[in-house]
């Protein structure tokens, strides 16, 4: 009974909290996690940026959006795209850790980290420090009714002490 319970729980926060017929992106062996939103089905992918096999540690994610309501291009992100929602602010650790922000929700921090031979994406939510496979923002328009503000944030991925996958909401509060 207590697994169904859980089982009812994790279907009824995907439909709550998740996307509803939203594309998925294609893989890549860089791909760190991506983001979708409520304002559309576009796509912000975010991937490890190396050359020669090792991080580039002046720019060490790469952002791009698919723009899957114009038959999927790939394109850089806008101006505005990266200063308040998609871009980040990363700051080196070590050869194999960043820590970063993103515009959208600065006190969140997630770490890019090289486990063996590849890298991920990890933070810690509710207590819980994941490995963040994808995120989905559910934005609501400010009191002044132009610029949509974050009203919360769904973490999708691996929480990382048990292996299990975990679906975490953060409310952002104004």
């Amino acid at each position: 009974m207590k697994q169904m319970y859980s089982i009812f729980l994790v279907l009824l926060s995907l439909c709550v909290w998740g996307q509803k017929k939203y594309p998925i992106p294609p893989t890549s062996e860089n791909r760190l996690f991506y983001i979708q939103h409520s304002e559309g089905i576009n796509t912000f992918i975010y991937d490890v940026n190396l050359s020669g096999g090792k991080i580039n540690h002046l720019n060490p994610i790469l952002i791009k959006r698919i723009n899957y309501e114009s038959k999927g291009e790939i394109e850089p992100l806008s101006i505005t795209q990266k200063k308040l929602a998609y871009g980040i602010k990363s700051q080196k650790i070590n050869d194999n850790k960043y820590a970063f922000t993103l515009a959208a929700y600065k006190p969140q921090i997630l770490y890019l980290v090289k486990k063996a031979s590849s890298y991920r994406v990890e933070t810690v939510v509710n207590n819980k420090k994941i490995s963040v496979d994808k995120l989905y923002v559910q934005t609501k328009v400010n009191n002044v009714g132009i610029t949509p503000k974050v009203n919360h944030i769904v973490f999708y991925g691996t929480e990382i002490e048990t292996g299990k996958s975990v679906i975490e909401k953060i409310l952002i509060k104004d």
